[in-house]
């Protein structure tokens, strides 16, 4: 579920605690919002289209995967290495 920035913008001159002169809007993130955002919390968002989107914390499951992944690749580019199809 993507998770919207509030804004809130106080009138000038007026109480914060009344609902009535506080406008809370929401937008969408430019990318340099995010990496400011980002670096501000010790949860994991990414950004999709403007949207901070959150991550989950990794499992032993997408670990594995993602060691088997690297294994995977590792074993493809020596491959290529060792057949000189990389030089070309």
């Amino acid at each position: 579920m993507p998770l919207s920035l509030s804004l809130i913008d106080n009138k000038e001159g007026e109480s914060a605690g009344s609902s009535n002169n506080t406008t809370i809007t929401t937008r969408k993130l430019t990318f340099e919002e995010y990496l400011i955002y980002g670096g501000s919390t010790d949860t994991r968002y990414e950004l999709v289209g403007g949207d901070l989107i959150f991550m989950n914390v990794n499992t032993e499951k997408h670990g594995s995967i993602t060691e088997f992944l690297s294994d995977e690749f590792r074993k493809q580019i020596q491959q290529k290495i060792s057949s000189g199809l990389a030089n070309r």
